[in-house]
């Protein structure tokens, strides 16, 4: 897969070097693709195949084999009784399977996800040098990768086509905005307020649309990223063209006589990507609160500390030191009230075992059905359950999914001493 994405690279740089098409470098381009695509297609026969052979379980979309039972987390029975082990078969299995099964799944996802996610994008690659300068370039190519990454997704729900997906939006987005602000054409007219606008409009479309997902949270990580990066670039240009306007403000070859040129001209763009990455950060803020997902905390630090300090030489602040010293306050204010409700305030770790002053009769609120699986040690009873109904050996699980699968016998006693 490397080799032929390396094969695609080179065929998008060289075949327009010199302005025309080279076809002996857009044929190997081509051919590369073709082979990505290919690979992914054999892997969706040879699924298909194996779910013909193995059960209706061991299939590419999504394993729709029997229904999942009410309060069950993919089709595997939690919170079981306590009296006893129960059944279950591993996935890929006809019945009585081995987790050996679960292992042939993810290796026919990955035989489909890898080689047809970079497929995608070298596709619109080889669409974008075809078409060269063409006005409907970009929205060819974007949709070109949508497309196929969308039909791949759909077969195995897995997150490389996510990505290639929010990159063709990306660049179709892109496209429309410009062509509708007249980005590039803006002259010595750098504002950032439209930019900025638009990425937001985009991070908010997209997170809102991939929430209806099962991967909603990375739809939103990656588009975040993307959204990061526009906002850092943005007030990146305003920050060098105000150094530099102010460090040539005082010359003038022509007329020394000459009004200086408006050097704050930008200050009121960089309020407003300010403000603009204030909402963004607290949105993902709520993200994190809602999935847990780490990425969105890393593009809330990642927003603060790349966009802040750009705006303060945009905006020429006189006292820098204050801005330290405000938004260092405010955020060890903040850290301290976490670690303050982690060691003993309402719903931190005192609901545990008491510690830190708090209710010790307090209890844990029970975990959601897709997680009570992984409450369970990894081996012997859970608290208070008889020694029947213990986990098996590490072999047997986990799966990819996140859950474990419990034998359909107890493990054996250990020998006597």
């Amino acid at each position: 897969m490397a080799l032929l994405s390396t094969a695609v690279a080179l065929s998008t740089l060289y075949s327009r070097f010199d302005g025309e098409l080279d076809w002996s470098n857009y044929v190997v381009g081509l051919l590369a693709t073709l082979g990505l695509l290919g690979v992914a297609a054999l892997g969706v026969v040879t699924s298909r195949a194996g779910a013909a052979t193995a059960g209706s379980g061991a299939g590419l979309p999504g394993g729709t084999g029997a229904p999942a039972a009410p309060g069950s987390a993919h089709g595997r029975p939690v919170g079981a009784s306590p009296t006893g082990p129960v059944a279950v078969p591993a996935s890929g299995s006809a019945g009585g399977g081995t987790a050996g099964g679960a292992d042939d799944r993810r290796d026919r996802h990955d035989l489909v996800s890898w080689p047809g996610a970079f497929g995608a994008l070298a596709a619109a690659l080889m669409v974008g040098v075809g078409l060269d300068d063409s006005d409907a370039t970009l929205y060819l190519a974007g949709l070109a990768a949508v497309l196929l990454a969308a039909g791949g997704y759909v077969l195995t729900r897995r997150a490389p086509f996510v990505v290639v997906v929010v990159l063709g939006l990306f660049v179709v987005y892109g496209q429309l905005v410009d062509d509708v602000l007249g980005t590039s054409d803006s002259g010595d007219d750098l504002g950032a307020v439209g930019p900025a606008v638009a990425l937001l409009l985009f991070a908010v479309l997209v997170t809102a649309g991939g929430w209806l997902l099962p991967t909603r949270a990375l739809s939103g990580v990656v588009v975040g990223a993307l959204t990061v990066v526009g906002y850092a670039t943005l007030t990146g240009v305003l920050a060098v063209t105000g150094f530099f306007e102010r460090a040539l403000a005082g010359f003038s070859l022509e007329d020394p006589g000459q009004p200086l040129p408006d050097v704050d001209r930008f200050d009121d763009d960089a309020w407003v990507v300010l403000v603009l990455a204030l909402l963004l950060m607290l949105g993902w803020s709520a993200c994190a609160a809602l999935t847990r997902h780490v990425g969105f905390r890393v593009l809330v630090v990642a927003m603060a500390v790349t966009v802040t300090p750009l705006a303060t030489i945009v905006l020429a602040v006189e006292h820098p030191t204050w801005w330290g010293v405000v938004l260092g306050a405010l955020g060890g204010a903040l850290l301290v009230l976490v670690v303050l409700r982690a060691l003993g305030g309402p719903g931190g770790l005192a609901r545990a075992g008491g510690r830190g002053g708090g209710p010790a009769s307090q209890s844990l609120p029970p975990l959601p059905p897709a997680y009570a699986d992984q409450a369970r040690p990894a081996w012997g009873p859970a608290p208070g359950e008889p020694p029947s109904g213990g986990w098996g050996p590490p072999g047997t699980g986990p799966e990819p999914d996140g859950t474990r699968i419990r034998p359909s016998a107890p493990p054996p006693a250990p020998p006597a001493q």
